[in-house]
């Protein structure tokens, strides 16, 4: 019984006699017609870009690691640089070690900034989305590093 079993048959569509191609029986697909369909329907491609408004939001706030990381490599070279309670504190912290953790902020914060490109900013050739795609995990990872 065909029932639990697939049986194929072979059956040769088309030969080829004195050059030409001469057809044996029109072929028959799945759905029973003879019309050829198209491998793959047709794509409807949502590309998610982001909304200016996300964007300048993402920005904003890179902007605003940025100047921390800035400002804090500020305030410890003018406390490492003066006398008293506080600049002991900033002193026994070791100022080398608080400046990589700044730079490591700023170099984490910079990672902000590939995240904001896509095919929509950068153009249909794509180069700068493969920049941006390449540069982001090695930003985050340097300054993550630098960090801890």
């Amino acid at each position: 019984s065909n029932k639990t079993h697939v049986v194929f048959k072979e059956e040769v569509p088309a030969f080829m006699i004195d050059g030409e191609w001469r057809e044996n029986a029109p072929i028959t697909f799945n759905d029973g017609t003879s019309e050829v369909i198209p491998d793959l329907f047709p794509v409807d491609v949502n590309t998610n870009y982001l909304s200016p408004g996300m964007r300048a939001g993402g920005l904003v706030m890179c902007v605003l690691v940025l100047l921390q990381a800035l400002g804090f490599s500020a305030w410890t070279l003018k406390l490492a640089r003066m006398s008293g309670p506080a600049s002991r504190v900033v002193k026994a912290s070791q100022p080398l070690f608080l400046y990589i953790i700044c730079a490591g902020a700023f170099i984490m914060g910079l990672s902000i900034i590939p995240l904001s490109v896509d095919s929509g900013t950068c153009g249909e050739s794509g180069a700068g989305c493969d920049v941006a795609c390449a540069s982001f995990p090695w930003l985050l990872c340097l300054g993550f590093t630098a960090i801890f």
